[in-house]
């Protein structure tokens, strides 16, 4: 199965028709025209959004890939945000095909380092970003950041 990274910029009808926010939320945000406004709480309205298609179009999950400025080093920061997999494909290795295909991204972008930050019970996914490279940057009572050095090649 070939699998493919689609980008969107255009937030609001895409999310309608890829099946990956719940049809309730749709229903109650779209419907009264504060689905913007909803996306925009997820963290991903001012974002880049890269969703794993296969080869019958079908979406598989996505992910949210944000650049955050760095005020005390005049740098940005990239941060990987809101990984998702539609509940069927779990467990099957589409979660770290969409991972490994954004590394390609960033890598194409020059980026030298990547972060996320994980819910410290959510123990399936820490398992997969450190199986992928990501280490221990700090940690508070719920949430664990990691960061992961992207090695050029």
């Amino acid at each position: 199965m070939n699998l493919s990274l689609i980008e969107i910029r255009s937030y609001c009808d895409e999310f309608k028709y890829t099946g990956l926010v719940p049809q309730p939320y749709i229903a109650k945000y779209f419907n009264r025209g504060l689905l913007r406004k909803f996306l925009k709480c997820l963290g991903i309205y001012y974002s880049t959004i890269y969703f794993l298609k296969d080869d019958y179009n079908k979406y598989l999950g996505g992910v949210v890939l944000r650049k955050k400025p760095n005020f005390i080093r005049f740098s940005f920061t990239w941060w990987i945000y809101n990984v998702y997999m539609r509940e069927e494909f779990r467990g099957k290795g589409f979660g770290e095909a969409l991972l490994i295909k954004t590394y390609e991204i960033l890598l194409k972008k020059d980026i030298k380092r990547v972060f996320l930050k994980a819910d410290k019970l959510n123990k399936v996914a820490i398992k997969l970003y450190t199986k992928l490279g990501f280490i221990k940057y700090k940690e508070n009572n719920y949430d664990i950041v990691m960061v992961k050095e992207l090695i050029h090649h």
